[in-house]
């Protein structure tokens, strides 16, 4: 599980220059948190190491999700998707977007 906390932490180092430690994080089952100085965020990470989260920033008052597929894609381009659970499915898009040079999609 420290592996997919570093994980965690490392990828939210690259969306802000913010100041934390890495042992400034907080752990719940499969979720990882912290606060910086420019925003709060909640991560969690599948067994394929792909995130979801939830990042917050201070000055805009702003809260963004962020889904890392581990996928190729062209920063704001848009590209559809389908949300499966119990209770049936939606289709939703999803707006790939750059960060440090890695891809992630924002719902």
């Amino acid at each position: 599980m420290k592996a997919i906390a570093v994980l965690l932490f490392s990828f939210c180092l690259l969306l802000s220059p913010a100041t934390f430690s890495e042992d400034a994080y907080y752990e719940h089952k499969d979720w990882f948190w912290s606060t910086a100085d420019t925003f709060n965020f909640a991560v969690t990470a599948n067994s394929n190491e792909e995130l979801f989260g939830q990042f917050c920033y201070l000055d805009d008052r702003q809260c963004y999700y962020l889904l890392d597929l581990d996928l190729d894609c062209d920063s704001g381009e848009i590209y559809p998707a389908m949300i499966s659970a119990k209770s049936g499915t939606r289709k939703t898009n999803l707006v790939c977007s750059e960060f440090s040079k890695e891809s992630a999609f924002i719902p």
